[in-house]
């Protein structure tokens, strides 16, 4: 049947567009979308979601983001930034209900293809950073003068993965994978491909560490912890939980002695969080965050309950670094880099209340159904969202609205 030819590649499109070629995702999201009106019958559609209502949630959260454009003056640019997020809208309404994907039955095919999305991104990257370093190298040899000299840091954090997507958010997609791989563990039967599929989260794991993002870095060794203590727990065997220990004690280790300027940037984070006086024209990273969500709080401050409108997010933002003076932040362009202060900006502590519920409801659904990996994900994504402005960003918004449906369905019985 053609439309379910269309849901199945429209989706792989879908998976790998997430993480390549950019460009084309709102292409296969349109056809997924053609899809879901064709197959009609919207009332079981309808159904479906109030049975399952955790796909409600970032809907309605888009819902209470776009009635903040009532009160708002940029309108121009709370458009842009609801437009941004439409992926939060669409794809926890389209995904679940369209009936001609049939995910569970085809759900191990598509993790394959996210997971070789993943190691071809991996692929890019490092070539084009082997690239960039012996092009440079070749320069210094013959003496050229350059303002700058990157060599051995174009296989590292945002000058590895920038040009792709933000190292902070591919660390996240890998992590996605990872969790879903050691799920799936305990569905093995051959040893080779538990060997295989013990390989395949090693080298994820490893891209994690050269994409040098210290959120996706400390969940990645969170997601570890939680499943060695998970496997320990229900096969009863201690040695999970020395696996677990294992992993996350040789990723910390490679993460400090092999990866360049670790040690510098964790004495500089110390030092951060312990100075009360940070400079305003710093542009590090931890600096920077710092710096923004100062500001972000006097913000929200200023008008408590019902924020400022979503459209007058960056103005407001903005003005306050130049008033306190923050030039870094304001150089940088830097937003909230936290989603629920940034909440807070739009629609004040209501807001931030809001979007808590989320997270707080999809836990307690999680709970209920004893769906392990859900838990896992909102934990890290609830987490993720304090260090940046996940929701604010295609790319977020994108994480958000299909790792939800992924995960949740990972664990459905096949039909």
């Amino acid at each position: 049947m053609i439309q379910r030819k269309l849901a199945f590649y429209g989706f792989i499109g879908l998976l790998i567009s997430s993480v390549l070629f950019k460009k084309l995702l709102p292409f296969f999201v349109v056809i997924l979308v053609l899809v879901w009106i064709a197959e009609r019958d919207y009332h079981s559609k309808w159904l479906y979601l109030k049975r399952n209502p955790v796909f409600l949630m970032l809907p309605l959260y888009y819902c209470l983001l776009a009635l903040g454009l009532v009160h708002t003056e940029n309108i121009t640019y709370g458009l842009q930034k609801m437009e941004t997020r439409l992926p939060l809208l669409l794809l926890p309404l389209i995904l679940p209900t369209l009936k001609s994907l049939n995910y569970t039955y085809h759900k191990r095919t598509f993790i394959r293809v996210f997971v070789f999305s993943l190691f071809a991104v991996a692929a890019v990257c490092f070539s084009r950073a082997l690239y960039l370093y012996i092009l440079e190298t070749n320069a210094m040899n013959r003496g050229e003068q350059r303002a700058y000299f990157y060599q051995s840091r174009y296989f590292f954090g945002s000058l590895l993965s920038e040009f792709i997507m933000h190292p902070g958010y591919l660390a996240m997609y890998v992590n996605v994978a990872v969790l879903i791989l050691l799920d799936d563990f305990k569905k093995l039967q051959s040893q080779r491909f538990f060997f295989l599929k013990l390989l395949t989260v090693a080298l994820l794991a490893i891209f994690v560490i050269f994409l040098y993002s210290k959120t996706g870095t400390a969940l990645l060794l969170f997601i570890f912890m939680a499943y060695g203590l998970r496997y320990a727990f229900v096969k009863k065997k201690v040695q999970y939980v020395f696996l677990s220990l294992g992993l996350v004690f040789m990723v910390s280790a490679a993460v400090y002695f092999f990866v360049p300027n670790t040690q510098t940037r964790i004495e500089s984070i110390k030092e951060t969080f312990s100075s009360e006086n940070h400079n305003p024209a710093s542009i590090e990273s931890t600096q920077l965050r710092i710096h923004a969500w100062k500001a972000s709080r006097s913000v929200i401050q200023d008008r408590p309950w019902i924020g400022h409108g979503t459209g007058d997010v960056w103005d407001v933002l903005l003005a306050e670094y130049i008033k306190k003076g923050y030039t870094g932040v304001q150089i940088k362009e830097v937003n909230s880099h936290n989603e629920y202060y940034q909440t807070g900006l739009a629609l004040g502590l209501l807001g931030i209340g809001a979007l808590v519920f989320v997270f707080v409801f999809w836990l307690v659904v999680a709970f209920r159904k004893r769906h392990f990996p859900l838990v896992i994900w909102t934990l890290i994504t609830a987490s993720a969202l304090m260090f940046e402005s996940y929701f604010s960003t295609q790319a977020g918004a994108i994480y958000a609205g299909l790792f939800l449906f992924v995960v949740y369905s990972f664990n459905q019985k096949e039909g």
